[in-house]
């Protein structure tokens, strides 16, 4: 139960997660110059066990979760169970099984996953082979031999099940974006994605970053507006983030009523604060702790939602009830904002210099 103001608000004994954003391991097999893995600190890795999977598929029954997410901090495909897993979440009675991938293995594994993944997510940060490789240490072939598979059988099917393509815009890449979009259509993807470059150093924003730069709003809009030109007889559904911070703000694990389990079964509101790392904003350092709130392994995921601090926490982010320190005056001079441990109205943690809260960059859930 929550006091406000003069409100007293309570959750509902019936509230569980619909969704779980599971990350099986934090194992990759690329080294993309954008990745926050690129920036942890914590040494918080690994790969998910049998033990705790097990553990997680009678959680998942018993919440009547709907759809689960496999993404997180690494490459699904690379876990060693990674089709028993799949298999038993469909046994579980998940309805929606989604598959977040760089896709650079995904030639190998489609026709093992076609009975059972509802959607697949991959990662292209461009069509240009070069460009691809600068920016994802791998090869654009093998994504491109993957998709071809793929549709192999969505043909069959009537292009499903559905596949949605996740572009990271950074300040070498955002000119190839017309070209992504018209592969999007090519390859017959339902959904584009088109989220932000999170600057890991100085040296990343300088070279890479794109956000709140006053000389990239001209460019970033003359873009996105020849996207809009193309996308309207290209019948793609297109989501693109902000280059600067939203007044309206949304998080994307609210707004799905989602949760994150990492590898090791704890259980983290998000995939931003699942480990801890670091970023860089507008010359300013921020630090991430990670933050969660028990684990499965000790706890039922019901207990876990309902406990006080998390539901206080999805309480404030739904509510709005968090100061807006990336359009903030102070924001250059406040030490409030150099982590997400607490902020000036007494939140801990605090969620306001999120960038996927201010729909700067896109989570896909």
């Amino acid at each position: 139960m929550l006091k406000y103001r003069d409100w007293i608000i309570d959750l509902s004994t019936q509230s569980y997660p619909d969704t779980i954003v599971l990350e099986l391991t934090t194992d990759c097999n690329l080294k993309c110059i954008h990745c926050f893995r690129n920036a942890i600190w914590d040494c918080s890795t690994g790969a998910m066990d049998k033990k705790t999977f097990s553990r997680l598929l009678e959680e998942i029954i018993k919440c009547n979760v709907e759809r689960v997410v496999l993404s997180g901090w690494g490459e699904p495909l690379l876990h060693k169970e990674i089709i028993n897993c799949i298999y038993e979440l469909k046994e579980a009675r998940v309805s929606s099984i989604a598959l977040n991938t760089n896709g650079t293995l995904l030639s190998e594994y489609v026709d093992s996953l076609i009975t059972y993944i509802d959607e697949f997510i991959i990662s292209i940060d461009a069509v240009n082979k070069d460009l691809y490789r600068t920016i994802r240490q791998g090869d654009f072939s093998d994504v491109l031999n993957g998709i071809i598979k793929l549709n192999k059988y969505r043909i069959r099917k009537i292009m499903k099940p559905a596949l949605t393509l996740l572009f990271t815009a950074n300040l070498i890449n955002i000119k190839e974006l017309i070209n992504v979009v018209k592969f999007a259509k090519n390859v017959g993807a339902n959904k584009l994605i088109i989220s932000n470059f999170i600057p890991i150093s100085y040296e990343t924003e300088d070279k890479l970053g794109i956000l709140v730069k006053h000389d990239i709003p001209k460019l970033y809009d003359n873009i996105i507006s020849e996207i809009a030109k193309l996308s309207m007889g290209y019948n793609i559904l297109i989501s693109i983030a902000s280059y600067k911070p939203k007044v309206e703000r949304l998080c994307p694990f609210i707004s799905n009523n989602a949760v994150f389990i990492r590898f090791d079964g704890s259980v983290s509101p998000c995939l931003n604060y699942a480990h801890g790392w670091k970023f860089v904003l507008e010359g300013i350092p921020r630090k991430i702790h990670s933050v969660t709130y028990g684990n499965i392994s000790n706890n039922d995921l019901d207990e876990i939602w309902r406990q006080y601090r998390y539901t206080q926490l999805r309480y404030n982010l739904d509510a709005g009830l968090f100061p807006s320190c990336l359009d903030c005056p102070t924001r250059k001079v406040c030490r409030y904002t150099l982590s997400n441990e607490y902020d000036c109205w007494g939140n801990n943690p605090t969620c306001a210099h999120c960038i996927f809260y201010h729909r700067m960059a896109i989570c896909p859930i």
